[in-house]
Protein backbone atom coordinates (compact mmCIF):
# COMPACT_ATOMS: atom_id res chain seq x y z
CA UNK A 1 0.00 0.00 0.00
CA UNK A 2 2.80 2.39 0.85
CA UNK A 3 4.21 1.90 -2.67
CA UNK A 4 0.88 2.88 -4.22
CA UNK A 5 -0.76 -0.53 -4.69
CA UNK A 6 -4.44 -0.26 -3.63
CA UNK A 7 -5.91 -2.86 -1.29
CA UNK A 8 -9.50 -4.07 -1.65
CA UNK A 9 -11.16 -6.07 1.12
CA UNK A 10 -14.32 -8.07 0.56
CA UNK A 11 -16.13 -8.65 3.84
CA UNK A 12 -16.85 -12.22 4.94
CA UNK A 13 -18.99 -13.70 7.71
CA UNK A 14 -16.10 -13.59 10.23
CA UNK A 15 -15.30 -9.90 9.77
CA UNK A 16 -18.64 -8.15 9.41
CA UNK A 17 -17.46 -5.52 11.90
CA UNK A 18 -15.35 -3.93 9.17
CA UNK A 19 -18.58 -2.51 7.76
CA UNK A 20 -18.71 -0.14 10.76
CA UNK A 21 -17.15 3.16 9.75
CA UNK A 22 -15.10 3.40 12.94
CA UNK A 23 -13.62 -0.10 12.47
CA UNK A 24 -12.85 0.66 8.82
CA UNK A 25 -11.04 3.83 9.88
CA UNK A 26 -9.01 2.04 12.56
CA UNK A 27 -8.02 -0.67 10.07
CA UNK A 28 -6.91 1.92 7.50
CA UNK A 29 -4.87 3.68 10.19
CA UNK A 30 -3.23 0.41 11.27
CA UNK A 31 -2.31 -0.50 7.68
CA UNK A 32 -0.68 2.87 7.11
CA UNK A 33 -0.57 5.12 4.03
CA UNK A 34 -2.31 3.89 0.91
CA UNK A 35 -5.73 3.25 -0.58
CA UNK A 36 -8.02 0.84 1.26
CA UNK A 37 -11.45 0.04 -0.18
CA UNK A 38 -13.93 -2.19 1.64
CA UNK A 39 -16.79 -3.90 -0.19
CA UNK A 40 -19.43 -5.43 2.10
CA UNK A 41 -20.88 -7.75 -0.55
CA UNK A 42 -18.96 -8.27 -3.80
CA UNK A 43 -16.60 -6.68 -6.33
CA UNK A 44 -17.36 -6.50 -10.05
CA UNK A 45 -14.93 -5.53 -12.81
CA UNK A 46 -16.51 -5.54 -16.26
CA UNK A 47 -14.94 -8.06 -18.60
CA UNK A 48 -12.65 -9.46 -15.88
CA UNK A 49 -14.03 -10.72 -12.59
CA UNK A 50 -16.86 -11.05 -10.09
CA UNK A 51 -15.59 -11.76 -6.56
CA UNK A 52 -17.32 -12.26 -3.23
CA UNK A 53 -16.59 -14.13 -0.03
CA UNK A 54 -19.44 -16.63 -0.51
CA UNK A 55 -21.15 -16.85 2.90
CA UNK A 56 -24.26 -15.31 1.37
CA UNK A 57 -24.80 -18.58 -0.53
CA UNK A 58 -24.28 -20.78 2.54
CA UNK A 59 -27.74 -21.04 4.10
CA UNK A 60 -26.59 -21.03 7.74
CA UNK A 61 -24.30 -18.02 7.17
CA UNK A 62 -26.47 -15.94 4.83
CA UNK A 63 -27.43 -12.46 6.01
CA UNK A 64 -30.77 -10.76 5.54
CA UNK A 65 -29.10 -7.58 4.23
CA UNK A 66 -25.45 -8.08 3.23
CA UNK A 67 -24.93 -4.36 2.60
CA UNK A 68 -26.45 -3.52 5.98
CA UNK A 69 -25.66 -6.40 8.38
CA UNK A 70 -26.77 -4.48 11.47
CA UNK A 71 -29.89 -5.42 13.40
CA UNK A 72 -32.96 -3.34 12.68
CA UNK A 73 -33.28 -0.71 15.39
CA UNK A 74 -29.81 -1.51 16.80
CA UNK A 75 -27.27 0.10 14.44
CA UNK A 76 -24.29 -0.92 16.60
CA UNK A 77 -25.24 -4.62 16.76
CA UNK A 78 -24.54 -7.12 13.99
CA UNK A 79 -26.98 -9.73 12.72
CA UNK A 80 -26.14 -13.22 13.99
CA UNK A 81 -26.74 -15.84 11.27
CA UNK A 82 -27.79 -19.37 12.16
CA UNK A 83 -24.17 -20.60 12.14
CA UNK A 84 -23.40 -18.33 15.11
CA UNK A 85 -26.31 -19.83 17.06
CA UNK A 86 -25.16 -23.35 16.21
CA UNK A 87 -21.55 -22.68 17.19
CA UNK A 88 -22.53 -21.07 20.50
CA UNK A 89 -24.77 -24.01 21.37
CA UNK A 90 -22.19 -26.63 20.43
CA UNK A 91 -19.52 -24.79 22.39
CA UNK A 92 -21.77 -24.81 25.44
CA UNK A 93 -22.44 -28.54 25.06
CA UNK A 94 -18.72 -29.30 24.80
CA UNK A 95 -18.17 -27.34 28.01
CA UNK A 96 -20.71 -29.51 29.87
CA UNK A 97 -18.91 -32.77 29.09
CA UNK A 98 -17.88 -34.49 32.30
CA UNK A 99 -18.43 -38.27 31.91
CA UNK A 100 -19.56 -40.30 34.85
CA UNK A 101 -21.59 -37.70 36.76
CA UNK A 102 -25.33 -37.28 36.92
CA UNK A 103 -24.92 -33.52 37.01
CA UNK A 104 -23.15 -33.58 33.64
CA UNK A 105 -26.09 -35.44 32.08
CA UNK A 106 -28.48 -32.79 33.38
CA UNK A 107 -26.24 -29.96 32.12
CA UNK A 108 -25.94 -31.60 28.72
CA UNK A 109 -29.72 -32.04 28.54
CA UNK A 110 -30.27 -28.40 29.39
CA UNK A 111 -27.70 -27.34 26.79
CA UNK A 112 -29.44 -29.43 24.12
CA UNK A 113 -32.81 -27.95 25.09
CA UNK A 114 -31.43 -24.42 24.95
CA UNK A 115 -29.87 -25.03 21.55
CA UNK A 116 -33.09 -26.55 20.23
CA UNK A 117 -35.09 -23.56 21.44
CA UNK A 118 -32.64 -21.08 19.88
CA UNK A 119 -32.65 -22.94 16.54
CA UNK A 120 -36.43 -23.15 16.46
CA UNK A 121 -36.75 -19.41 17.12
CA UNK A 122 -34.15 -18.55 14.47
CA UNK A 123 -35.72 -20.79 11.82
CA UNK A 124 -39.15 -19.34 12.57
CA UNK A 125 -37.80 -15.83 11.94
CA UNK A 126 -36.55 -16.87 8.49
CA UNK A 127 -40.12 -17.12 7.23
CA UNK A 128 -41.63 -14.27 9.22
CA UNK A 129 -43.54 -11.46 7.53
CA UNK A 130 -41.42 -8.87 9.32
CA UNK A 131 -38.27 -10.36 7.78
CA UNK A 132 -39.79 -10.32 4.29
CA UNK A 133 -40.80 -6.68 4.73
CA UNK A 134 -37.28 -5.73 5.86
CA UNK A 135 -35.69 -7.39 2.85
CA UNK A 136 -38.20 -5.83 0.47
CA UNK A 137 -37.45 -2.37 1.87
CA UNK A 138 -33.72 -3.10 1.71
CA UNK A 139 -33.99 -3.91 -2.00
CA UNK A 140 -35.91 -0.70 -2.67
CA UNK A 141 -33.75 1.68 -0.64
CA UNK A 142 -30.27 0.27 0.12
CA UNK A 143 -29.36 -1.65 -3.03
CA UNK A 144 -29.77 1.37 -5.36
CA UNK A 145 -27.26 3.33 -3.27
CA UNK A 146 -24.65 0.59 -3.86
CA UNK A 147 -25.15 0.57 -7.64
CA UNK A 148 -22.78 3.46 -8.55
CA UNK A 149 -19.92 2.06 -6.44
CA UNK A 150 -20.20 -1.44 -7.88
CA UNK A 151 -20.95 -0.40 -11.46
CA UNK A 152 -24.17 -2.35 -11.96
CA UNK A 153 -27.78 -1.14 -12.32
CA UNK A 154 -30.07 -1.45 -9.26
CA UNK A 155 -32.40 -3.96 -10.92
CA UNK A 156 -29.45 -6.27 -11.55
CA UNK A 157 -28.39 -6.00 -7.90
CA UNK A 158 -31.89 -7.05 -6.88
CA UNK A 159 -31.65 -10.09 -9.18
CA UNK A 160 -28.30 -11.03 -7.64
CA UNK A 161 -29.66 -10.55 -4.12
CA UNK A 162 -32.58 -12.86 -4.90
CA UNK A 163 -30.17 -15.76 -5.58
CA UNK A 164 -29.59 -16.12 -1.85
CA UNK A 165 -32.93 -16.98 -0.28
CA UNK A 166 -32.53 -19.63 2.46
CA UNK A 167 -35.63 -21.22 3.94
CA UNK A 168 -36.19 -23.02 7.23
CA UNK A 169 -37.34 -26.19 5.43
CA UNK A 170 -34.32 -26.13 3.11
CA UNK A 171 -31.86 -25.70 5.98
CA UNK A 172 -33.38 -28.50 8.08
CA UNK A 173 -33.41 -30.84 5.07
CA UNK A 174 -29.81 -30.08 4.10
CA UNK A 175 -28.46 -30.48 7.63
CA UNK A 176 -30.30 -33.79 8.04
CA UNK A 177 -28.80 -35.12 4.79
CA UNK A 178 -25.34 -33.90 5.82
CA UNK A 179 -25.63 -35.61 9.21
CA UNK A 180 -26.70 -38.88 7.54
CA UNK A 181 -23.83 -38.72 5.05
CA UNK A 182 -21.41 -37.99 7.87
CA UNK A 183 -22.53 -41.08 9.79
CA UNK A 184 -22.27 -43.26 6.68
CA UNK A 185 -18.83 -41.85 5.87
CA UNK A 186 -17.41 -42.42 9.36
CA UNK A 187 -14.07 -44.25 9.05
CA UNK A 188 -14.12 -47.93 9.99
CA UNK A 189 -11.38 -50.32 11.07
CA UNK A 190 -8.82 -47.59 11.62
CA UNK A 191 -9.13 -46.23 8.09
CA UNK A 192 -8.17 -42.62 7.47
CA UNK A 193 -10.99 -40.10 7.41
CA UNK A 194 -10.93 -39.62 3.66
CA UNK A 195 -14.69 -40.13 3.38
CA UNK A 196 -15.29 -37.19 5.69
CA UNK A 197 -13.21 -35.05 3.32
CA UNK A 198 -15.29 -36.23 0.38
CA UNK A 199 -18.48 -35.22 2.17
CA UNK A 200 -17.04 -31.79 2.93
CA UNK A 201 -16.04 -31.35 -0.71
CA UNK A 202 -19.56 -32.19 -1.90
CA UNK A 203 -20.94 -29.68 0.56
CA UNK A 204 -18.92 -26.91 -1.13
CA UNK A 205 -20.85 -27.42 -4.37
CA UNK A 206 -23.28 -24.70 -3.26
CA UNK A 207 -20.64 -22.12 -4.24
CA UNK A 208 -20.18 -23.65 -7.68
CA UNK A 209 -23.95 -23.56 -8.14
CA UNK A 210 -24.07 -19.93 -6.94
CA UNK A 211 -21.29 -18.95 -9.36
CA UNK A 212 -23.14 -20.55 -12.29
CA UNK A 213 -26.38 -18.78 -11.32
CA UNK A 214 -24.65 -15.41 -10.94
CA UNK A 215 -22.94 -15.93 -14.30
CA UNK A 216 -26.33 -16.64 -15.89
CA UNK A 217 -27.92 -13.52 -14.35
CA UNK A 218 -25.05 -11.28 -15.48
CA UNK A 219 -24.88 -12.87 -18.95
CA UNK A 220 -28.60 -12.22 -19.57
CA UNK A 221 -27.82 -8.53 -19.06
CA UNK A 222 -24.76 -8.71 -21.30
CA UNK A 223 -22.38 -8.39 -18.33
CA UNK A 224 -20.98 -11.88 -17.92
CA UNK A 225 -17.31 -12.13 -16.93
CA UNK A 226 -14.72 -14.88 -17.44
CA UNK A 227 -13.89 -15.33 -13.74
CA UNK A 228 -15.94 -15.87 -10.58
CA UNK A 229 -13.83 -15.87 -7.42
CA UNK A 230 -15.08 -17.08 -4.04
CA UNK A 231 -13.71 -18.05 -0.63
CA UNK A 232 -15.63 -19.28 2.44
CA UNK A 233 -15.48 -23.04 1.74
CA UNK A 234 -11.74 -23.30 2.60
CA UNK A 235 -11.40 -25.64 -0.42
CA UNK A 236 -9.04 -24.59 -3.19
CA UNK A 237 -10.70 -25.26 -6.54
CA UNK A 238 -10.58 -24.27 -10.20
CA UNK A 239 -13.56 -25.42 -12.28
CA UNK A 240 -15.32 -24.52 -15.50
CA UNK A 241 -18.90 -23.26 -15.37
CA UNK A 242 -21.46 -24.31 -18.02
CA UNK A 243 -20.83 -21.06 -19.92
CA UNK A 244 -17.10 -21.68 -20.06
CA UNK A 245 -16.34 -19.09 -17.38
CA UNK A 246 -14.05 -20.05 -14.52
CA UNK A 247 -14.93 -20.68 -10.87
CA UNK A 248 -11.84 -20.04 -8.71
CA UNK A 249 -11.40 -20.52 -4.98
CA UNK A 250 -8.00 -20.15 -3.25
CA UNK A 251 -9.08 -22.09 -0.18
CA UNK A 252 -7.80 -20.85 3.19
CA UNK A 253 -4.40 -19.93 4.57
CA UNK A 254 -5.34 -20.16 8.22
CA UNK A 255 -5.99 -23.91 8.47
CA UNK A 256 -2.33 -24.93 8.89
CA UNK A 257 -3.08 -28.17 7.05
CA UNK A 258 0.03 -27.88 4.87
CA UNK A 259 3.25 -28.22 6.88
CA UNK A 260 5.18 -27.12 3.80
CA UNK A 261 3.67 -23.63 4.00
CA UNK A 262 2.21 -23.57 0.50
CA UNK A 263 -0.50 -20.97 0.02
CA UNK A 264 -2.96 -20.76 -2.86
CA UNK A 265 -4.16 -17.52 -4.40
CA UNK A 266 -6.02 -16.40 -7.53
CA UNK A 267 -4.30 -14.39 -10.26
CA UNK A 268 -6.54 -12.40 -12.62
CA UNK A 269 -4.73 -11.02 -15.72
CA UNK A 270 -5.25 -7.34 -16.45
CA UNK A 271 -6.45 -7.95 -20.00
CA UNK A 272 -10.20 -8.06 -20.60
CA UNK A 273 -11.61 -11.54 -21.13
CA UNK A 274 -8.54 -13.41 -19.85
CA UNK A 275 -8.99 -16.53 -17.73
CA UNK A 276 -7.83 -16.39 -14.13
CA UNK A 277 -5.39 -18.87 -12.64
CA UNK A 278 -5.22 -20.67 -9.33
CA UNK A 279 -1.62 -20.20 -8.17
CA UNK A 280 0.47 -21.45 -5.25
CA UNK A 281 3.06 -19.55 -3.25
CA UNK A 282 5.61 -22.03 -1.87
CA UNK A 283 7.05 -20.22 1.11
CA UNK A 284 9.87 -22.69 1.70
CA UNK A 285 11.02 -22.67 -1.91
CA UNK A 286 10.33 -18.96 -2.31
CA UNK A 287 8.55 -19.42 -5.63
CA UNK A 288 5.16 -19.11 -7.33
CA UNK A 289 3.75 -21.84 -9.52
CA UNK A 290 0.46 -22.69 -11.17
CA UNK A 291 -1.78 -25.03 -9.18
CA UNK A 292 -2.71 -28.14 -11.15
Amino acid sequence: MASGVPLTLIVGNHDLGITFGSVHARLAEALGPGTLTVYPWFVFQAGRVYAEHGHQHHDINALLRPLKPMLEGAPRALEAPLAVVLEAGLRQMRATRSPGTGASVVRAGLAWAELGSALTAHLARLSSRARRRLRSRYRRTVLPSFAPAIGLPPELLVALDQISNPSAAGIVSRLAVKAARGLLARPRDGAAGTRWSAVAARDASYLLHAAATIDSVLARDGRGVPNYVFGHSHLGESKLLPSGAHYLNPGAWGDDTDPGRRYQFVFIPSSTGAAGLLMTWDDEAGEIRSTA
